[in-house]
């Protein structure tokens, strides 16, 4: 679900690293079953460090997958539709040729990834499937005691796998790690600055880029974008729904006067 919930903050400030060495992408056939129907379509993977300040903490494998420009190739836009926690891989591979027309980006490689953490880029998984079965739809507003019981216990059964499992590595799947891994999917393209469109949570992902990494910002564009104030899930949702109800009565009227 996206909940356009951030994760973390970023200090302007912040020094980076020195830039670690990065291969360049290796575009192929894409092999995965949700990009087989459509020919055009090119998957590669990037490993970038888990930890970005100590590389010496193990890597994680990216997924990407890209749908190259039909016209006078121009560069590579990098595209991030939304979540935390959306595939950017199923949205390309379900729709890459419909989305670069109607945005008018045939003259560019349309590229997107599964961000660190979710599906295939070292998907996060903190409980079985049984359990996420037993928890995942709980009622909301619970009306027997076995209701109330699977309620209460829900946050805490997903927080207590999640540091099983985990432990103090889950800081390191954060909204400024993917920033830093997409600089890195920059380099690894061959582009001296990132042309970036993000949708909902893409928009807060697309602004920690470009705090972290203002000179390296050839163009951005920012869809659907909420203000990460620290509400809570219940003001996010309740805003979200203000903005659709808005965005689409305005398409109401235009339609009338049209």
């Amino acid at each position: 679900p996206d909940t356009g919930a951030p994760d973390d903050t970023v200090d302007p400030a912040t020094t980076l690293p020195t830039e670690p060495a990065v291969d360049p992408l290796e575009w192929g056939t894409c092999d995965d079953p949700e990009a087989e129907d459509d020919p055009d379509l090119e998957c590669a993977t990037l490993t970038v460090p888990l930890d970005h300040d100590d590389p010496s903490r193990g890597t994680i494998d990216i997924a990407l997958v890209r749908y190259p420009a039909s016209g006078d190739r121009q560069g590579a836009v990098l595209f991030n539709p939304g979540g935390p926690g959306g595939s950017g891989f199923d949205y390309i591979a379900q729709g890459g040729s419909v989305i670069s027309q109607s945005l008018g980006l045939t003259d560019f490689d349309l590229v997107v990834f599964d961000p660190r953490g979710v599906d295939r880029s070292g998907g996060i998984r903190c409980v079985d499937d049984a359990t996420q079965d037993r928890y995942l739809y709980n009622d909301s507003s619970p009306d027997t005691p076995e209701e109330e019981t699977l309620y209460d216990e829900a946050d805490d059964v997903f927080v207590d796998g999640c540091r099983a499992n985990y432990g103090d590595t889950l800081g390191l799947y954060s909204t400024e790690a993917t920033a830093r891994d997409m600089d890195l999917i920059r380099r690894a393209m061959g582009d001296e600055q990132l042309s970036f469109l993000g949708i909902s949570y893409g928009t807060y992902l697309g602004g920690v880029y470009a705090t972290l990494f203002p000179e390296r910002v050839r163009a951005m564009v920012l869809d659907s974008a909420f203000s990460p104030e620290g509400d809570t899930v219940e003001e996010q949702w309740s805003t979200q729904l203000v903005g659709f109800e808005e965005a689409f009565n305005s398409w109401a009227a235009w339609c009338q006067d049209n």
